[in-house]
């Protein structure tokens, strides 16, 4: 095994094991119900939000559990993903 295919294997083993890559619209869907995909723009580009793991295409991806911590340290609600968003 290359040093760059050992590399990708250790970084696809830790995005596994912290739960995912999320985007913009994954994170308006676990916040709590009532925030439009604008709010959310604005939160994830706030100086207190994490960096974004990678941008793909112009779309920031976020690593699950950076989202999630975030969400934790300002007692912010962060719904589960296999869970449906209320209506």
């Amino acid at each position: 095994m290359s040093k760059r295919d050992a590399s990708a294997s250790r970084a696809a083993r830790a995005l596994d094991a912290a739960g995912g890559l999320v985007h913009r619209g994954e994170i308006a869907k676990r916040l709590p119900p009532g925030l439009t995909l604008q709010r959310v723009r604005t939160i994830t580009e706030g100086e207190d939000f994490p960096a974004p793991y990678v941008v793909l295409g112009g779309w920031p991806i976020w690593i699950e559990a950076d989202v999630a911590q975030w969400a934790q340290q300002r007692g912010r609600e962060w719904l589960p993903g296999d869970v449906p968003p209320a209506k």
